[in-house]
């Protein structure tokens, strides 16, 4: 899943606002159909990339936007299935 201001790409499954997060400054929503499974090697990959600066991590998100996030992930047509047992 990503966040973008674009709600006509991602949906409007999710919105989370400005105030919701340091990182959010307008409206934006979650990108349920960019959600992809995550394997071992594709986690080590993101560790190295995020320890080169090729990828900027942010302060954790309250915990009531993660359930927000996932709520909204098992009704969304847009979530694969499969990847529901992750939530």
């Amino acid at each position: 899943m990503n966040l973008t201001t674009n709600a006509a790409r991602a949906g409007t499954d999710c919105k989370l606002s400005k105030g919701d997060h340091p990182f959010i400054a307008q409206d934006s929503y979650i990108s349920y159909g960019d959600a992809l499974e995550i394997t071992p090697t594709k986690a080590k990959n993101l560790e190295e990339l995020i320890e080169k600066k090729f990828i900027h991590t942010h302060a954790p998100i309250e915990e009531k936007y993660v359930t927000k996030i996932c709520a909204a992930a098992m009704t969304s047509k847009a979530f694969q299935v499969r990847l529901r047992r992750y939530l």
